[in-house]
């Protein structure tokens, strides 16, 4: 018993007068760390045409004539459709009428004030004279004026009958048939311009800061057909449902593009300034911080980085880090700070 227990403590001894026994050699692949690139990121959306809209009947009657179909192209105040105009041409040349001979009244009223005004001056008429002429030519002026705007309207519903497109497209949807009757609010036909689309892009928010207004895109579609782009807006408010916010691209160029296509919008993503290239394999988790080793005259020493983006097998990271650092790849799940190691291969 004696025995064992000499030798236990002779065993100990020499342990803690050699402590390089704790600090055995390591055997390690490493790797080195590169400069952080722009990346590219592909997000799925669809076109919008900017300009699209229903047109919408003002007035209510029946459709006589029909000259546009869905397809075809239309250009801005091209006459669509026409409803039956004889009740609105019939009010607007009774409020034209009403309106002569309204004038003519205005103009009799307006010399009697003028006579009266200057007799009124010589005290040759009493002023209760003078006030109802005044009176009568005021209220001549307000129903002209009165009558004036109702023939303004009417023309406005006579010109509705004849249904317009307000800009150049195509017509994508036609509501209408020939004899039907509208009532007012009554869709007439869907207008469409594919010469201005928006792509609207719901990005991960992870992306929020490596983006900015101005910076190129590239628009691809099917068949092959593919145009370049750049950021026009950036909507910076995160949608928390579903962690992404809003960057809107337009192409206002001609194209083929059609509204609610299928589209995938690519987007270079620059690093932050001072980033690098961090193999995944080298990053231990220690109380929620991210660690790698660095290889410095055979001795690893542990450094914490932060993570700002991944791409592909690598972490886009920050921290005491510079270019062509060697870090530990492989081995390192059990070193320890100041441990001397043997490096077996470099991976990059």
């Amino acid at each position: 018993m004696r025995f064992k227990l000499l030798i236990l403590f002779s065993s100990f001894l020499i342990s803690f007068c050699h402590p390089e026994l704790h600090s055995r050699e390591a055997l390690v692949s490493v790797e080195r760390v590169s400069k952080a690139k722009t990346s590219f990121v592909s997000i799925e959306s669809n076109a919008k045409a900017i300009d699209e809209i229903v047109i919408k009947s003002e007035i209510e009657g029946k459709i006589i004539e029909i000259f546009k179909n869905e397809g075809d192209k239309v250009k801005q105040n091209e006459v669509i459709a026409v409803v039956e105009d004889i009740k609105y041409l019939a009010k607007y040349k009774s409020a034209q009428e009403k309106l002569f001979s309204m004038e003519s009244k205005l103009k009799k009223s307006s010399l009697k004030l003028e006579r009266f005004n200057e007799l009124f001056s010589k005290e040759i008429i009493s002023n209760q004279e003078y006030e109802e002429a005044l009176y009568d030519h005021n209220s001549s002026l307000s129903d002209f004026n009165s009558l004036l705007e109702e023939l303004k309207q009417a023309k406005i519903e006579l010109d509705n009958c004849y249904i317009k497109s307000p800009f150049n497209g195509i017509i994508s949807n036609k509501y209408i048939n020939l004899g039907e009757f509208v009532s007012k609010d009554s869709k007439i036909v869907e207008i469409t311009n594919n010469e201005k689309i928006e792509i609207p892009l719901y990005v991960p928010k992870n992306y929020l800061l490596f983006i900015n207004e101005g910076d190129p895109v590239e628009v691809q579609l099917s068949g092959g057909r593919k145009y370049s782009s750049k950021i026009s807006k950036i909507v910076r408010k995160i949608d928390k449902s579903l962690g992404t916010f809003l960057v809107k691209i337009y192409i206002l160029e001609k194209n083929d593009i059609i509204s609610g296509e299928d589209v995938v919008v690519v987007l270079s993503i620059k690093p932050p300034i001072n980033s690098f290239r961090v193999n995944k394999d080298s990053v231990n988790n220690e109380d929620g911080k991210k660690i790698i080793f660095k290889v410095k005259n055979n001795i690893v020493y542990p450094v914490e980085i932060v993570v700002v983006d991944l791409q592909d097998n690598y972490y886009i990271a920050t921290g005491q880090i510079k270019e062509n650092d060697i870090i530990v790849v492989d081995g390192n799940e059990s070193l320890r700070p100041n441990q001397p190691v043997k490096i077996l291969r470099y991976l990059k």
